[in-house]
This record gives structure tokens, C-alpha cells and sequence, in this order.
């Protein structure tokens, strides 16, 4: 029971650090998790890999606010439908 449980205790601790790898924006190091996706060609362009950035480092990679249309593709999907900073700027 020690082995499986030291075991389990090992897990938990790996999937907590991948998670917040996971979660934390490449840019500035924060954790976000508020989920959101944006057009394909625009995260072509100045996404990343790991996919995880927040939209405040995705708009300074941009060089400009994000807009309704950055969302256009992706408008209905649950990540964007329930993201309140998505769903301002789709109002704008």
C-alpha cells in the first residue's frame, strides 16, 4: 500500500506541474485559464507551439487589440461562448 500510494502521491505531483506548464502563458509567465481560440491564420501567425498564450500577449504580438473578426471562425465553439473577455469583444 506504501508503494502505490507514494506512487499515486508521484503522479498527482507530475500532472500538477503539466498542467501548469500547460496553463501558463509563454510570454509573460503568467497563469491563465481562461480558454479561448482565435482564426487559424492569425494563431498561424503570431500563436505558438505550446498553445498557450494569454490574450494580452497574443495582442502584443499582434500589435492591436483583438477584434470580433479574430474570433469569426471559432465564434460558437464553448471555449469563446464562455470566455467573458471573448464574448466584450464579439459585443464590440
Amino acid at each position: 500500500i506504501y508503494t502505490t500510494m507514494k506512487y499515486l502521491k508521484r503522479f498527482n505531483e507530475d500532472l500538477n506541474s503539466q498542467e501548469k506548464k500547460r496553463f501558463t502563458c509563454q510570454d509573460c509567465g503568467n497563469p491563465d485559464y481562461k480558454m479561448y481560440m482565435v482564426n487559424d491564420d492569425l494563431w498561424s501567425k503570431y500563436g505558438n507551439s505550446e498553445n498557450t498564450l494569454c490574450m494580452s500577449c497574443l495582442e502584443k504580438r499582434i500589435g492591436r487589440k483583438l477584434t470580433k473578426q479574430d474570433f469569426s471562425d471559432y465564434k460558437n465553439v464553448p471555449a469563446n461562448l464562455y470566455n467573458i473577455e471573448v464574448q466584450k469583444i464579439s459585443k464590440e
